[in-house]
């Protein structure tokens, strides 16, 4: 299958969750006043799956998490 494939399965099932909960107007897409879940990768995981540790940058509820920020939440989550 296509990467072209995948990125539009992907959007599509975002937006189709957003639907599914009615909540379209607060995420399912990228555009400006959205809630947004993003991890940027360095590489290509179709590629590679193991590209999915090579991790560039993570946004969570629409705000930046630095390396550090990361560091402590994954640290946090270990312990429960």
């Amino acid at each position: 299958m296509s990467q072209t494939w995948h990125r539009q399965h992907y959007l599509s099932t975002s937006f189709q969750e957003a639907k599914f909960q009615k909540q379209e107007d607060q995420f399912g897409s990228i555009r400006a006043g959205l809630r947004a879940d993003m991890v940027l990768l360095n590489a290509n995981p179709l590629e590679d799956i193991s590209n999915t540790k090579s991790i560039e940058a993570v946004f969570l509820n629409g705000k930046y998490i630095d390396q550090q920020q990361r560091t402590k939440l994954l640290e946090e989550m270990e312990k429960r």
